[in-house]
């Protein structure tokens, strides 16, 4: 009886989302951690059914509900129809970033996901060695580390915790 939202923003960029093995109803990511451009720019991906349940009760700033034109017999809802992608878009859209989307996916094609998420791999790999190889002068590590998983599994996010230099976590 649970919807599943997957939030794949730092997912995506970096291993990639294979979304036939991953049963979401719904999935968010952005544009601007995949490619770096635009920013302010990002996808909902949602299954049609788990789209239908939801309920929108505001537009915009909710104080507008229809506009009558003069020329037309009844006035005419604001409100898109619950079957549009728009119907869930207030206001206007970046249009002029939006087009900067499309060279963004060719670009990340072009690349390709697997050679990016190596990258990311390899970065990962260095930036942890890095941090675990600090230390203080009393020879304590400068931080701890839980193991770092393939970018498929954690995205490039490296977590370590910080310590004291007689080995108690920063508070």
């Amino acid at each position: 009886g649970w919807d599943v939202m997957v939030d794949a923003a730092a997912l995506a960029p970096s291993g990639g989302l294979d979304l036939t093995r991953v049963d979401a109803d719904f999935v968010s990511l952005s544009f601007y951690k995949i490619f770096g451009y635009p920013t302010g720019i990002g996808a909902l991906v949602a299954k049609k059914e788990a789209l239908a349940r939801l309920h929108k009760t505001w537009f915009a700033g909710g104080t507008v509900r229809l506009v009558s034109d003069p020329r037309a017999s009844t006035p005419v809802p604001l409100m898109v129809a619950k079957g549009s992608s728009q119907h869930w878009e207030d206001g206007t859209i970046n249009f002029q970033e939006t087009l900067a989307v499309r060279y963004g996916v060719e670009m990340m094609e072009a690349i390709s996901m697997p050679r990016v998420a190596a990258h990311v791999e390899a970065l990962a790999a260095w930036l942890s060695s890095s941090i675990t190889s600090l230390q203080w002068p009393n020879g304590s590590p400068f931080a701890l580390l839980p193991p770092v998983l393939p970018p498929s599994r954690q995205g490039s996010t490296v977590s370590f915790l910080p310590m004291l230099d007689d080995g108690e976590m920063l508070p």
